[in-house]
């Protein structure tokens, strides 16, 4: 969902909308008698739904909420509801959002805090956020905010919180905080009306959000999680939440691209059956993202030990198989490094051994490092030779052969 920006830099100058064309209406008892059928049909303003008041302060109960609700709903119309508040403690607050929730027609697709005058001592975010937290405990239906410029400006209204913004002002310069809903006329005709009476016409500057309003907040399906996770696709946003109110984005998975995500928790809309995962770094939660951008993986145990033999040779190279910094497959940061050439490492060139491994998968491998080398690699055990190869053959010694004296024959007397 789309939130509406808190501050902007420059008023947003569009042109004033005209009186015709997809629009909203809200109404109070001021308007009296409507036929809503009526409403729906008239050509020029094409209602796509209405908002009508319920209550003004705690005391005040509008006696045409219900006729109203009634009409719409029989005209199958959809329709909103508002209270116009008169906020003077925390207590009063919660009090008149009780209030308002119980007088409200259950057919109501959403709420609005219609919120202009400041009585209290306190700051009145105070008693907004006081209303809000007990709307928010009585339903799952979208709850927005409708004010003016000057008003939100010169309290420092924070309503990032509610699900929209609604805002009013008639002259199309002053339009300000970029509001999803643009109430710029109080004096709409339409068939339906009484001809002594107008209404309060507003226009969708943001329809897919305003249309989303008459949408609740959808039940999600929660099941446990603890996986390892790398990103699969960048730019998707990462929420605060994955269906729950004052959803707002945190940032997007192309921050943590190179990270090692743990996913611990799934989450699955009853609405569309689309899946989200919550994830955290370092046991830090980040939100909640669309699966579709998260790639689970999984990583095997190793078991390691002191090598028997601290001398080795390399074999036959084999060019394919790279160099790794971990043993591969055992963590996110495992990847490979080099490889032979670069390492400089040719066949039956002696190396330390300093460490084994073997993995889940019985695969074993060997921590080396060139002699006169710091850098050390991991490589799979039958690429490195413990019987040197080119061992000199000592030759044996041969003994002089010697030849017997021969024999001295006297001569005979």
């Amino acid at each position: 969902m789309l939130l509406p920006f808190l501050f902007s830099l420059k008023a947003h100058a569009d042109a004033l909308p005209s009186m015709s064309g997809d629009r909203v209406l809200d109404v109070s008892k001021y308007n009296g008698n409507i036929n809503w059928k009526q409403v729906k049909q008239d050509k020029k303003i094409k209602t796509k739904f209405a908002i009508i008041r319920v209550q003004s302060g705690s005391r005040i109960v509008d006696e045409y909420r219900n006729q109203y609700a009634r009409g719409l709903s029989a005209a199958k119309i959809p329709f909103g509801s508002y209270a116009y508040s008169e906020l003077t403690s925390v207590s009063e607050a919660q009090y008149e959002a009780r209030r308002f929730y119980s007088l409200s027609d259950k057919r109501t697709k959403f709420y609005v805090l219609d919120d202009e005058s400041h009585i209290g001592k306190a700051k009145e975010q105070t008693y907004i956020n006081a209303w809000l937290a007990q709307m928010r405990k009585l339903t799952k239906k979208k709850v927005i905010f409708y004010s003016y410029r000057n008003y939100i400006r010169d309290h420092k209204i924070k309503y990032s919180s509610f699900d929209g913004l609604w805002e009013a002002c008639i002259h199309p310069w002053d339009l300000y905080y970029n509001p999803d809903l643009w109430q710029y006329s109080f004096k709409a005709k339409a068939s339906g009306l009484a001809p002594w009476t107008t209404a309060d016409i507003s226009y969708m500057r943001h329809p897919s959000v305003v249309m989303s309003w008459l949408k609740p907040y959808t039940k999600i399906k929660y099941t446990k999680a603890n996986s390892h996770a790398v990103v699969k696709q960048t730019n998707y946003k990462i929420w605060t939440h994955d269906a729950q109110p004052g959803i707002k984005s945190v940032g997007t998975t192309s921050r943590y691209a190179l990270n090692d995500i743990k996913v611990v928790q799934k989450g699955t809309r009853a609405d569309n059956k689309v899946g989200y995962y919550k994830i955290a770094i370092n046991g830090k939660n980040i939100g909640w993202v669309n699966k579709t951008a998260i790639k689970l993986v999984t990583y095997q145990k190793a078991t390691y030990s002191k090598a028997k033999s601290t001398k080795g040779w390399v074999k036959q190279q084999n060019l394919k198989v790279k160099l790794y910094n971990h043993v591969p497959k055992t963590s996110f940061s495992a990847k490979a490094i080099s490889d032979w050439n670069q390492a400089g490492l040719g066949k039956d060139q002696q190396v330390k051994v300093s460490s084994k491994a073997t993995r889940a998968d019985k695969t074993k491998w060997l921590r080396i490092q060139k002699v006169g080398s710091k850098t050390r690699f991991w490589v799979p055990e039958n690429t490195i030779n413990f019987v040197n190869p080119v061992k000199p053959v000592t030759k044996t010694a041969t003994k002089p052969v010697v030849k017997p004296a021969p024999k001295t024959v006297t001569p005979a007397k």
